[in-house]
């Protein structure tokens, strides 16, 4: 869970109660915005191929969201594991 924040205890064991604690009073930052719309656009033209909330990345260090808009660029069938590994979800 390298990708988010890191005094959440539940952060180490379960991305489900991290990501939610880590939500909770946060705003999207710029980089998160465009993160979405693109993640969003190629998800539409890969035929949602995978998961919409992949295109989510507000608790996300920064560095872990660039890495995941790299993802965007190859194939559709590529897209989904490269984002899981981008935000360390494997």
């Amino acid at each position: 869970m390298q990708c988010y924040v890191d005094d959440n205890p539940e952060c180490q064991t379960s991305y489900d109660s991290c990501r939610e604690d880590a939500v909770v009073g946060l705003q999207m930052r710029p980089v998160d915005m465009a993160y979405l719309e693109a993640c969003s656009a190629r998800r539409m033209e890969c035929m949602n191929a995978w998961p919409a909330d992949s295109c989510y990345s507000t608790p996300a260090r920064e560095s872990c969201v660039t890495e995941a808009q790299a993802c965007l660029e190859k194939p559709c069938g590529e897209v989904g594991a490269c984002i899981l590994a981008a935000f360390d979800l494997n």
